[in-house]
């Protein structure tokens, strides 16, 4: 969660990646099988849009853990994510991304 506590980032390579895909969907018995992007900001990775790296036919469930932000950004990234078969979307840190770009009422107002 913190690369600061040992003093190095470890980022995958392409070529890891693809090996841990591409052994997921070798385990037997045959299951459902899910791959979520998370860490960091996924959406911003090129990774995130290599046609290879989503393996959107070969797993039931793709998902990304994401601030959100790109896809309120514009409609056309949520279609181009859901082409690509991203299929859950799930939301952390929107706190601070919220208080910069509110444009609802507050749930405690009164109106």
């Amino acid at each position: 969660m913190d690369a600061n506590q040992v003093g190095f980032v470890h980022e995958l390579t392409w070529e890891d990646v693809k090996t841990l895909l591409d052994n997921a969907v070798t385990i037997k018995p045959k299951r459902q099988m899910s791959v979520q992007f998370s860490g960091g900001e996924p959406t911003i990775s090129p990774l995130f849009w290599m046609p290879s790296a989503t393996p959107r036919s070969r797993y039931t469930s793709v998902q990304a853990a994401t601030n959100g932000i790109e896809f309120a950004k514009s409609p056309e990234f949520c279609k181009k994510a859901a082409d690509a078969g991203l299929r859950y979307a799930y939301l952390h840190s929107t706190g601070s991304a919220m208080r910069r770009t509110r444009t609802a009422p507050s749930a405690t107002s009164s109106t």
